[in-house]
């Protein structure tokens, strides 16, 4: 799908399709919508008097346009109240008005976005929205399919944003827009491979074509090096597969001499059976999603130097499979981490911490600015948050206000929960420093006092992605499956971070 500017009157665009917000109120119609419904006699307005267009989120409603010189169909999508309209309202509106736009075989798709640029949201704001949607909507992962599905629609072909006065900014947002979306249909694609293929030796590979691509600096270590750095707790993790594990290093040279270093590292585990203490059989074909993590780390590294960052970013990713083989941990067994800190493994179903416990550690030879991970470590954080937001916990407040002040803007939102003392003190071990459970009450927030235990000086923030990694309906931006979650939030982060 490609996009564009265009510059001119929305109703005289010669696309397949128009795009119109219609608000909820006493004012549904901004100006392209009112100029369309003289247009075709007054059929928008008449549906507005009939309650058939409310303007309620979501709403769609298809008018045909008569004419060879304009647009064929005219697509009014309710946002909501004028007043309370948002980048996140825009970007469902899009991804609404795409879908509609895909069912009717329609192949170009345009935005009036002047009527969407209301009540404080920018025009480049809008426009990035506007395109995000509309590429997040469009997404299908069909690589298994061995034909295509009758039923399924044609995809959209280009989608313009059609403005009348021309301003230098928006071909920028459109272009990052894109960029992002890109990177987002990149997480997807790794986290909706099956796990016989995402092996931690194809998700390394794969990131190493991706920062090949990118010009993205890139590493990776096995067993033998992990052995050295002294990685006891991920290569625990890594002994009951006959698929040996990776350790992931990329790199982002920063701009100017006054770059900072941020440190990003992302939860692998390509399957996750929960070893000894084996998952039920029900939903565990899920698990191939908990390396959600480190596809968002990479997905973001790829976007990140499209987008010529100024930091110098550094990209970790451990990963293995957690199997239940001869060789594998037990409950009851002691490792040590790269800092030299010892481990009683009460559960290993509880490997996610394990394995980031060590590249914590491995963080802390870039003497970083702030380090922040992302894992599908706790199924605790779906039942308290539901899948509408991430959890977040931390060492630095700064560093956790500033994501999570990314994450309202970029869509993808946090909640902060609390990280006391207490909690640490409640999964220090009997046998040895630390256990790596503390029991289901507040898992979440003990999954990470364990991962403090293992962080250096720097700032640190965790985010537990457990919720929003995958879905299992249908939304508006994400279709059934990994949803590519991080890549908007951490651009978004890093754009404004000092």
């Amino acid at each position: 799908m490609r996009s564009r500017i265009v510059v001119g009157e929305p109703l005289r665009d010669d696309a397949d399709a128009l795009v119109i917000p219609v608000f909820e109120g006493k004012e549904p119609l901004a100006r392209a919508g009112t100029a369309a419904d003289r247009e075709i006699g007054g059929s928008v307005s008449d549906m507005v008097k009939r309650r058939a267009l409310t303007g309620k989120p979501g709403q769609v409603q298809t008018l045909l346009v008569p004419g060879e010189d304009r647009v064929r169909a005219l697509i009014a999508v309710g946002v909501g109240p004028r007043e309370e309209i948002s980048t996140d309202r825009i970007r469902e509106a899009a991804a609404h008005g795409q879908k509609q736009a895909s069912r009717l075989a329609l192949r170009t798709l345009s935005f009036a976005l002047d009527d969407f640029t209301v009540a404080g949201v920018s025009a480049t704001d809008a426009a990035e929205a506007i395109v995000e949607g509309a590429r997040f909507s469009a997404y299908t992962f069909r690589r298994y399919k061995s034909a295509p599905s009758a039923d399924e629609p044609p995809r959209v072909e280009e989608i313009r944003v059609v403005t009348r006065s021309k301003r230098a900014a928006l071909g920028a947002a459109v272009a990052r827009a894109e960029t992002i979306a890109a990177a987002t249909e990149t997480v997807r694609d790794l986290g909706n491979t099956p796990p016989n293929e995402m092996t931690p030796s194809r998700l390394s590979e794969r990131a190493r074509e991706i920062c090949r691509a990118a010009g993205i600096r890139f590493r990776t270590f096995g067993p033998k090096e992990m052995e050295k750095f002294g990685m006891g707790a991920l290569l625990a993790v890594a002994r009951g597969s006959a698929e040996p594990p990776a350790f992931i290093e990329m790199e982002i040279a920063g701009r100017g001499p006054r770059a900072r270093t941020v440190v990003l590292i992302g939860k692998g585990v390509t399957f996750d059976s929960g070893g000894i203490s084996l998952k039920p059989a029900e939903n565990m074909d899920k698990m191939k999603y908990d390396m959600c993590g480190a596809a968002a780390v990479i997905g973001t590294m790829q976007a990140l130097a499209a987008l010529k960052t100024r930091h110098r970013v550094i990209g970790l990713v451990p990963t293995t499979e957690n199997m239940p083989g001869g060789s594998a941990s037990r409950p009851g067994d002691v490792v040590r981490a790269m800092n030299g800190k010892t481990i009683e493994i009460l559960n290993t179903d509880a490997e996610g911490r394990l394995i980031l416990a060590d590249a914590l550690c491995y963080a802390d030879r870039f003497k970083p600015a702030a380090v922040v991970d992302l894992a599908t470590l706790t199924g605790a954080a779906i039942i308290a948050l539901g899948d509408h937001c991430s959890a977040i916990l931390g060492s630095d407040q700064s560093l956790i206000d500033g994501l999570v002040a990314a994450g309202e803007k970029s869509g993808e939102r946090l909640w902060q929960l609390p990280l006391w003392k207490i909690h640490m003190d409640e999964i220090r071990g009997e046998t040895a420093d630390v256990k790596n459970t503390g029991g289901r009450a507040g898992s979440t927030i003990k999954g990470a006092a364990f991962l403090q235990y293992f962080i250096g000086k720097f700032p640190w923030a965790h985010i537990d992605i457990a919720a929003t990694a995958n879905v299992e309906k249908d939304k508006p931006l994400t279709p059934i499956g990994g949803t590519g979650v991080g890549v908007r939030l951490l651009t978004t982060f890093l754009d404004s971070w000092r």
